[in-house]
């Protein structure tokens, strides 16, 4: 897991999980903090399990009250 902080009100999330056994798990979470309790999240995922792997992209805004 690592933190990059690019300003006050933007950091990206990384999280990198791998196995021998072709396994692993990747995320990257961009945050922006667009104004008080809201935010905007681009995610992206790149999983792997033996046989099956796929890759996601969500975007989202969430408000928090």
């Amino acid at each position: 897991m690592a933190d990059l902080y690019l300003s006050k009100v933007m950091w990206v999330k990384a999280s990198i999980q791998n196995r021998p056994d072709s396994v692993h798990n990747y995320s990257v979470i961009y945050t922006w903090k667009l104004k008080y309790n809201t935010y905007f999240y681009v995610a992206y995922n790149d999983v792997a399990d033996g046989d099956a792997a796929g890759r996601s992209v969500l975007t989202k805004i969430t408000y928090t009250f």
